[in-house]
């Protein structure tokens, strides 16, 4: 590229950025997870992806194998239903806790309190959901 200058070496004009088209519809880039989010990620990948997958879609390796629907954890609208409570309820009663299935374990023997929120944290970083007020 010539520069402003006519020498090519010379301060090169900047390259033209791509410019979305009018109406077009532009996805906002994923924010990082905080501490907690990714501390929670690090729970999830190592107690839950096998039934849940590494999406929190339903679809993890074990999911196959296991007589009932494994639920997509970071369903958006599961959790724009649910408050952070209501979450760490479920994930710390496991399938004891009502409305889910019995083939999950109560994780409150495995996580104390402030994990669970941390996965709770996770999924809704995952999903990109707030939670119910």
């Amino acid at each position: 590229a010539v520069g402003r200058g006519g020498n090519p070496t010379e301060n090169p004009e900047p390259a033209a950025q791509p410019v979305a088209a009018a109406g077009a519809i532009t996805q906002a880039p994923t924010p990082l997870p905080s501490r907690e989010e990714e501390g929670g990620r690090l729970l999830y990948e190592r107690y839950c992806v096998y039934c849940h997958g590494r999406a929190a879609d339903g679809f993890g390796i074990n999911a196959p194998n296991l007589r009932l629907e494994v639920p997509a954890l970071a369903d958006p609208q599961r959790l724009a239903g649910a408050s952070n409570q209501q979450l760490a309820d479920r994930i710390a009663r496991g399938g004891s806790a009502p409305g889910l299935s019995a083939g999950c374990p109560p994780w409150s023997r495995r996580l104390d309190a402030g994990n669970v929120q941390a996965v709770v944290a996770y999924l809704r970083w995952l999903a990109r959901v707030a939670p119910a007020s």
